[in-house]
């Protein structure tokens, strides 16, 4: 199972900037720990500025700069990368069609860019959170079981399950 271990002053920090509102992002810089199958952060980056897009549906989109600029960031401190981006108070917390496809598109360049170290991604909502990690593979996610902060907080898994209903057939629930 894939955890992402952080100092419980670092998740509560991140979890107060995302926690503001709906489409709230940042990232985290760790490093993956393969035989134990989990991210130890070493850093937290909130963004400002990003600007939320979409017709009827709030999406966010991170400009070029700060997308060089948190790879470089990463690259530095030769670390792996964790984005954060906050959906408010929907929940449970589950990745949309538009953040998985965007994760198809960016995930592949990313891994290429940070030298094929491993890539994770928290969605948030008010009261909890989901996560997918690309580890081995940059075209397949895998679920992250959840965050050792102090305590352990888990994953919702709602995207898989989503996921799940879908490809057999079933309506989401």
């Amino acid at each position: 199972m894939i955890q992402i271990t952080t100092e419980a002053e670092v998740w509560e920090t991140a979890l107060k900037h995302l926690r503001t509102g709906a489409e709230r992002a940042g990232f985290f810089v760790a490093d993956w720990l393969p035989l134990e199958r989990h991210f130890r952060v070493r850093g937290w980056r909130p963004v400002d500025g990003a600007a939320p897009i979409g017709h009827g549906e709030l999406h966010l989109s991170l400009p070029d700069e700060t997308r060089s600029a948190v790879i470089q960031w990463a690259t530095a401190e030769s670390a792996c990368l964790i984005e954060a981006h906050s959906h408010g108070r929907w929940s449970p917390a589950t990745f949309s069609p538009y953040d998985l496809r965007n994760l198809d598109e960016w995930v592949p360049h990313l891994r290429w860019r940070l030298r094929g170290r491993p890539y994770a991604a928290i969605v948030t909502s008010t009261v909890d959170f989901d996560a997918l990690a690309w580890i081995d593979n940059p075209r397949k996610a895998e679920q992250v079981h959840g965050v050792a902060a102090g305590a352990f907080f888990p994953a919702t898994k709602a995207t898989r399950s989503l996921e799940r209903r879908r490809n057999d057939g079933r309506k989401p629930l």
